[in-house]
């Protein structure tokens, strides 16, 4: 017997301390999808129980590869569901049609464009939440304990979104809540922190959205006035 175990296993982690974070089910040895399962359940239906036992650090490979398999199959229902005219767009695009979608890029190239703009946004926003939360003297640990937060909390709630019409909804304001509980407790501070992190960027991009709408309004109006003298 070596150290190594026998064939085909991993040597026994040794036992943490008391207390101490083990990591979610998706972390720790077992099947794939009940892994995966075992960690929405714990972090959807009790958000601030489920990120008590995720740990802070120890690498982003995991919670990426969790968030990349919540928002994969998501991405393509969306996408089905728009080249079929079902439920609108359900990724809050305007009416765009099948073929302006494809726009020779293919299906293959429009879902790998899609991915990597989540996976942009993802790493924009959370920077943003990290630093507001910093600025609020709430982020106690790294960036990466928010990063870890956000990867769990929209890896389990976005699969909601594959459902028609009411799933998108569902699905963000749910993430919303496993994110202000979670970021609570990832950097213990307190939930008000957490909340002002998180919805500061969003109140941000709603004010750079309406002003950008206002100037534009403006200057068509100011056309057409120009345009009746």
């Amino acid at each position: 017997m070596t150290d190594f175990g026998t064939p085909g296993s991993f040597p026994t982690p040794p036992m943490p301390p008391s207390g101490a974070r083990t990591g979610p089910p998706w972390e720790l040895p077992g099947a794939f999808f009940q892994r995966w399962l075992d960690t929405a359940k714990s972090i959807l239906l009790d958000p601030q129980g489920g990120f008590r036992n995720v740990r802070r650090t120890g690498g982003l490979g995991a919670p990426i590869t969790y968030y990349a398999i919540g928002a994969a199959p998501f991405l393509i229902v969306s996408f089905l569901f728009q080249l079929i005219g079902v439920g609108g767009s359900m990724m809050g695009g305007g009416d765009v049609g099948p073929a302006a979608m494809m726009g020779g890029l293919g299906v293959v190239g429009i879902l790998l464009m899609m991915l990597i703009g989540v996976f942009v946004f993802f790493f924009i926003y959370t920077g943003i939440v990290h630093l507001v939360l910093s600025l609020l003297g709430g982020a106690k640990h790294g960036y990466e304990a928010t990063v870890r937060t956000f990867a769990y909390a929209h890896g389990s709630a976005l699969p909601i979104g594959m459902v028609p019409f009411c799933g998108g909804p569902i699905a963000g304001i749910w993430a919303l809540i496993c994110e202000i509980f979670g970021l609570a407790e990832m950097h213990e501070t307190t939930v008000a922190k957490s909340a002002i992190a998180i919805f500061a960027p969003l109140l941000l991009c709603c004010v750079v959205m309406f002003l950008v709408w206002g100037a534009v309004m403006a200057m068509i109006m100011g056309s057409a006035a120009t345009m009746s003298q």
